[in-house]
């Protein structure tokens, strides 16, 4: 910085001074006034910090005598430009201008800065909350939907990990690259990884409807890829001894979950249509079972085979739902355990629509009773199994 003289105006610089800094009195207070003329123009700026305003005037100096040596070799209209680029400029040096927008231009690429300064913009606006009350306000919004116990549950758990995991990181703030590396480092299973994922995604789409992220872009959380689930080219299946094994030997009340999810192909998974499913369902005198969809939410009718009715027959009086004991992976595991067979996921499931399709030999009646389309009952059930063997699956009953 500049000597400072003992006495006012100060010169800038002290030889051939470009810039005036005028020391002004107004109600009692000191103020630094500076004076320079630039392309022909004069131009005043004021301040109330005396060490501010000699250090712009160094600066201001600096770039007008940069300009006036440049000005030299310009024509009148470029001349003009340049003015304007002084403007546009104000306080920050015109090089430094155009040093920073280069940079932005190379990084960007192809993109128009303004539409990344766009997109800055909208991810940054509106009122955003920290992760953990987002948890809060959505797990509290999902148990007024009526979902099921376990499906609303384990998202509960599954959102407690991420609660541990950012803390009190604003939802707006945590990115793809934190999503990812959070999803990934969860380990297991690619159906584990992909579970955690989704349960994210829904929070995040949760939080950008409720106004907590912008509205009308992709969440970070959708940006993330789902993993790769590599399904195996044949199902598990029960043989006929397995399930009656399981039906014998398992605890009285688990006997009506696995008889109507292996001979009503009802879905066993924990968050699904078992865990629903109530005795009013059943309706007795018609001989079928209503079943609301886990995945699409639709309806449908599900015939009550004559060994299921036998199985299920000493409930006919009972109401509420047909599952009341915890989780049900672990009650299926502890009946398997009883029986000595070897659980497999889903299998009463499978069991049922590879039994169901060589009894009938009905591609369509199958799909229909299991709610999945003709394609798929085609590919994973059709000629998984002998028609004897739909028989013997078909004839197990009590006792």
């Amino acid at each position: 910085m500049a000597r400072k003289p003992s006495q006012w105006p100060r010169k800038v610089p002290a030889r051939n001074p470009v810039v005036t800094v005028y020391r002004l009195e107004i109600g009692g207070v000191a103020r630094f006034q500076l004076r320079w003329r630039e392309m022909g123009e004069l131009h005043r700026q004021t301040t109330t910090d005396e060490a501010a305003a000699m250090d712009t005037a160094e600066r201001i100096a600096d770039r007008v005598q940069l300009g006036e040596s440049s000005a030299m070799n310009l024509d009148a209209a470029a001349a003009a430009v340049y003015r304007h680029a002084l403007e546009i400029c104000g306080d920050v040096p015109l090089d430094v201008w155009c040093r920073e927008y280069g940079e932005v231009r190379r990084r960007l690429g192809s993109t128009p800065p303004l539409h990344a300064v766009d997109d800055y913009v909208a991810r940054h606006k509106g009122a955003s909350i920290p992760l953990n009350d987002a948890i809060n306000l959505f797990m509290s919004d999902l148990r007024k939907q009526g979902l099921s116990a376990d499906y609303t549950r384990r998202s509960g758990e599954r959102l407690e990990h991420v609660k541990s995991a950012f803390g009190v990181k604003s939802i707006a703030d945590i990115t793809e690259g934190d999503l990812r590396a959070y999803v990934e480092g969860q380990g297991g299973e690619p159906r584990t990884q992909k579970n955690v994922r989704d349960i994210i995604v829904t929070l995040w789409r949760w939080a950008r409807r409720e106004g907590y992220l912008p509205r009308d872009i992709q969440t970070e959380a959708e940006r993330v890829a789902a993993p790769t689930i590599r399904r195996q080219s044949q199902i598990a299946i029960f043989t006929p001894d397995e399930m009656r094994a399981l039906l014998t030997k398992c605890a009285v009340q688990i006997q009506p979950i696995i008889a109507i999810c292996g001979f009503a192909g009802v879905r066993s998974d924990s968050l699904g249509e078992i865990s629903r499913l109530r005795w009013e369902n059943v309706r007795w005198g018609q001989s079928v079972i209503e079943v609301t969809e886990s995945k699409t939410g639709a309806r449908r009718i599900v015939p009550i085979q004559p060994n299921l009715l036998a199985w299920i027959e000493r409930h006919r009086l009972a109401t509420g739902l047909i599952w009341q004991g915890g989780r049900i992976d672990n009650a299926f595991r502890r009946g398997a355990a009883a029986a000595k067979v070897k659980w497999k996921h889903n299998a009463l499931r499978h069991s049922f629509g590879s039994y169901r399709v060589a009894q009938t030999k009905n591609i369509a009646e199958t799909s229909l009773e299991m709610g999945n389309s003709p394609e798929v009952v085609r590919k994973h059930y059709l000629e998984a199994v002998h028609e004897d063997q739909a028989t013997a699956w078909f004839g197990i009953m009590p006792g």
